[in-house]
């Protein structure tokens, strides 16, 4: 999807290049060009969310996480990521019902051109229920590597008094 976002992006910026020339040099914009910017602009925000998710940049606050062990900082990102998949999981599924509705009504922009409203709803819906599958995937990593790091710190090696030297 974040492929996606960047070839939307690219030709964005040629929709951009093309209004602008032609209100300038032909005082012609490109009819439903602020419309159409605004539906690249949700596409590109919201495909590029879940690449954002998979790849850990999105903003966090772990000046707690960091004090703890591995394991119980891994546990504890989990359950933060689980918190937030129940309140996007609730946006997602307003989202998924705005998008039908949207199609179902025909709602358009107003403008020049008349520009449909629910390709940049269902755009939205859908880069919302991929972030809510990157989460879920996260959720699971963290909790590979909660349990991993619990099973290194209980099979921790004892020390053998008979190879102790000289005995």
């Amino acid at each position: 999807m974040s492929i996606l976002a960047g070839v939307i992006f690219a030709l964005l910026v040629v929709l951009i290049i093309a209004d602008t020339v032609g209100r300038n040099v032909f005082s012609a914009p490109v009819p439903g060009a602020v419309a159409l910017g605004t539906t690249a602009l949700v596409c590109i925000v919201f495909f590029a969310l879940p690449y954002g998710q998979r790849e850990d940049q999105h903003v966090a606050l772990d000046l707690f996480t960091n004090l703890f062990s591995t394991r119980v900082s891994a546990i504890l990102k989990a359950l933060g990521l689980t918190i937030v998949l129940v309140g996007l999981g609730i946006v997602t599924y307003g989202a998924i019902n705005l998008a039908v509705a949207s199609f179902n009504s025909g709602e358009t922009l107003l403008g020049i051109v008349a520009i449909p409203t629910w390709p940049a709803r269902a755009f939205i819906a859908v880069g919302l229920f991929v972030l809510c599958m990157e989460i879920i995937r996260t959720i699971v990593l963290e909790l590979k590597l909660a349990r991993s790091a619990g099973r290194q710190h209980e099979v921790a090696p004892q020390a053998d008094p008979s190879d102790e030297k000289g005995l």
